[in-house]
């Protein structure tokens, strides 16, 4: 069974990231729900968009 990792994550709009794996497979992800739902300050910040859209996803392995 193939890991499946991330190889890409692009930005585009809102709080929507779009990743695409090692599979060929990309999938949108929309994470405001998560946002506005958490309790954790760390987390809160990104409800700012700009700071969201320049966020930077680490892909450690």
């Amino acid at each position: 069974m193939k890991i499946v990792k991330i190889n890409e994550a692009k930005y585009i709009s809102d709080y929507k990231i779009l990743l695409v794996f090692n599979n060929d497979e990309s999938k949108i992800i929309d994470f405001s729900k998560l946002l506005k739902s958490s309790t954790y300050p760390n987390e809160k910040r990104y409800l700012k968009k700009d700071l969201f859209k320049h966020s930077k996803l680490s892909l450690v392995t």
